[in-house]
């Protein structure tokens, strides 16, 4: 709960700083970036988290790994997360400043799990679905999973829709299981 606070804190003000500095695009990929660099290279993180390493010596890292590829606001910011000892709680604010991102640009984020890549037709339908009367924009992110055998999984914000074969038939084996006829010969 305390995380959560600190990284809702910490992204809010990045994201306000970002709109008023007419740089919320520029940040927004920065933070992809630093995401990507987390996920790539565990090193990375074990550094920044790392209590031994001092916040002058982390500060010079950052500066030589992202000197070029990094705004300096987002530089600034890594700078204050770091003198703020919040650096453990990076990957959060990261996740927490997309949220808000996509919030504010009115993004939605869906996930499909399907046994084959979609076509494209069936993207656009569920893109005009999810995207309904609000006007939003939708981001699908596809899954593959043959172990679906066969429908979709479509995941949008805290609904899951789970129209899958495997669910259908987990369903079914269910309610046999249960069989509430009883022969009385």
């Amino acid at each position: 709960m305390i995380n959560t606070r600190i990284s809702q804190r910490y992204a809010k003000a990045l994201i306000d700083l970002s709109i008023e500095s007419h740089l919320l695009e520029e940040v927004y990929n920065d933070m992809n970036r630093l995401e990507s660099v987390f996920e790539s290279n565990p090193d990375f993180r074990h550094m920044l988290n790392s209590p031994l390493i001092r916040d002058e010596k982390k500060i010079k890292i950052i500066h030589e790994i992202f000197k070029d590829s990094l705004q300096p606001l987002t530089v600034k910011y890594l700078e204050l997360i770091i003198h703020k000892r919040r650096e453990s709680h990076l990957d959060e604010i990261s996740n927490a400043f997309n949220k808000l991102y996509r919030e504010h640009k009115n993004i939605r984020l869906v996930y499909v799990t399907s046994v084959v890549p979609l076509e494209e037709k069936t993207r656009n339908e569920i893109k005009d679905i999810v995207a309904g009367d609000s006007g939003a924009s939708v981001t699908l992110v596809e899954n593959i999973d043959p172990s679906l055998i066969g429908g979709l999984i479509v995941k949008v914000e805290n609904t899951l829709f789970d129209d899958s074969v495997r669910r259908k038939l987990k369903d079914l084996r269910k309610e046999f299981s249960s069989n509430v006829f009883k022969g009385s010969f």
